[in-house]
């Protein structure tokens, strides 16, 4: 049965998987010009064959999936996924055998021809890519793909030639990384002449050592890094704007964008302010990110005694070189358990998110007659 060209717009246009999945059940043609949409995005589950205690036996093998992208003759999902989520267990035996999954790895490896992102996802509690060296170095070969654009690391921990390897990555998101007591003895390597391209890189580290880790890879890639997001977890076991004085630490003149996240409190303000006071980061700096950590804002008559003027002058500054904007976020976030290994956060209330802004517009004005736009 033929469906016309123009269901397939109207289904795209309204991001209607569940339609699009009907859709193409309905019709094989259908389904050839949609599995790119479909099976774009994939998440794996690994655990070792023997975990029948954990679930993972038969039929309810969570990594089935796994099996049938590597081994599957017709080869039809594996060249249509462009972002790969790989999971593990929450627990497993200290003996497991990983061969199997790690066969099934490389066998998947040559398919995936149009992977761009690919994610770890370990947790805040353990680390399962520790659980055994070849299946890692196995996970870090996706790295060297020829499409890969970004990469995510999730509570993961790296050693210092792992971390080096993701230099070599236009784009990495880190999320409670922090450093390895040893090296691994299974690691890919690199060609002597492979270059360093890491231009975007965003960080949320939960304590001061993983901060100062992760700083030695910007350093590593300040030639090339152009956007920064240095981003402090909410529930991070390290002082506060601790983050912003490691961050003094670093050269990074090719900086354009910044994203750095502040308890909304005349501290945080001040401190701020003297990030940039010998002109840090360089002289190319166009757009000044504050993710303000708060659920819920000061008292006005509180707003009104804090230092503002000393952020004007900086901004002010700042303008006169290459500064041309400012914008001020709010995440909101719930304190739960699970926000410890989750890296997702709400979305701020509209009224908090523009009542913010506000704030920031009226008490900069300095700045916004200087010329850099005040945005949200």
């Amino acid at each position: 049965m033929l469906l016309p060209i123009e269901l397939l717009h109207l289904i795209l246009a309204h991001a209607d998987l569940a339609s699009l999945k009907a859709c193409s059940l309905a019709s094989y043609a259908f389904f050839l010009a949609t599995r790119r949409y479909i099976f774009d995005k994939a998440t794996i589950e690994l655990c070792p064959p023997q975990d029948t205690n954990l679930g993972c036996a038969g039929e309810d093998r969570p990594d089935r999936l796994l099996s049938f992208l590597a081994r599957s003759s017709d080869n039809y999902v594996a060249p249509h996924i462009t972002t790969l989520y790989v999971t593990g267990p929450q627990l497993a035996p200290p003996n497991s055998d990983w061969s199997p999954v790690n066969e099934d790895l490389r066998l998947l490896l040559p398919r995936l021809t149009k992977l761009k992102v690919f994610v770890i996802c370990s947790t805040y509690f353990v680390d399962w890519t520790c659980l055994d060296d070849a299946l890692r170095g196995t996970l870090f070969r996706f790295f060297q793909l020829p499409t890969i654009q970004h990469v995510e690391l999730q509570y993961m921990r790296l050693s210092k030639r792992e971390l080096a390897l993701l230099s070599h990555i236009g784009s990495v998101s880190l999320v409670g990384v922090c450093s390895a007591a040893h090296e691994p003895g299974s690691f890919p390597s690199l060609p002597s002449t492979n270059p360093i391209q890491l231009r975007h890189l965003s960080v949320t580290f939960i304590n001061a050592q993983g901060a100062r880790y992760m700083m030695k890879l910007a350093k590593a890639a300040s030639k090339t890094l152009t956007s920064l997001r240095w981003l402090t977890s909410p529930y991070s076991a390290i002082p506060d704007n601790l983050h912003l004085e490691i961050l003094t630490s670093a050269e990074l003149p090719c900086l354009t964008h910044l994203t750095i996240r502040l308890p909304l409190n005349p501290s945080s303000l001040s401190n701020f302010a003297n990030l940039f006071r010998d002109q840090w980061p360089g002289q190319r700096l166009e757009t000044i990110e504050v993710i303000c950590d708060t659920d819920a804002l000061p008292l006005e008559d509180e707003i009104s005694t804090w230092d503002w003027q000393e952020v004007n002058n900086t901004l002010v500054r700042l303008a006169k070189i290459s500064l041309k904007r400012f914008k001020a976020t709010q995440e909101k976030h719930t304190k739960s358990p699970r926000r410890l290994y989750c890296n997702n956060f709400s979305e701020p209330d509209a009224f908090v998110k523009q009542k913010l802004l506000s704030i920031f517009q009226h008490y900069l004005r300095e700045a916004s007659e200087s010329g850099v736009e005040i945005c949200g």
